[in-house]
């Protein structure tokens, strides 16, 4: 974070404010307040938030237990997985707000993937879908 505010200040005066997206879709920005500019340096206010207020959990388990990956894409392409643990549950921890698709992929050949579509995050929340029958 260091090197990107040593390159705003580097560039001279600014005024107005802008944000810089950090980690991902939600997950976190630099917000830059100026009031103008005098003898090149920023003047104004700014915060860092970086995986906090715009994020949220998904969790839930599988039945029958046992290992699986547990993947969640956005309407943007990008993915977050993880893996159950050997009693079948999981979280998915710092997803951006939205709407999302979660597909389970249990690691035993004899059982199909699911996928549930919808999976709605809200920021700061953990969203429960339950346990899902392999």
């Amino acid at each position: 974070i260091r090197l990107i505010c040593d390159s705003l200040m580097a560039s001279g005066s600014a005024s107005g404010s802008g944000s810089i997206n950090v980690g991902g879709s939600g997950s976190g920005s630099i917000n830059v307040g100026g009031g103008g500019s005098t003898g090149g340096s920023t003047t104004g206010s700014g915060s860092v938030v970086i995986n906090g207020s715009g994020t949220g959990n998904i969790t839930g388990s599988i039945s029958p237990a046992g290992l699986a990956s547990v993947c969640v894409s956005g309407p943007n392409g990008s993915s977050i997985c993880t893996m159950t643990d050997l009693s079948g549950h999981f979280t998915l921890q710092a997803v951006g707000s939205g709407s999302y698709s979660l597909t389970i992929t249990p690691t035993l050949p004899i059982l199909s993937a699911h996928t549930l579509s919808n999976i709605s995050v809200s920021a700061g929340q953990t969203t429960n879908i339950g346990v899902v029958t392999m």
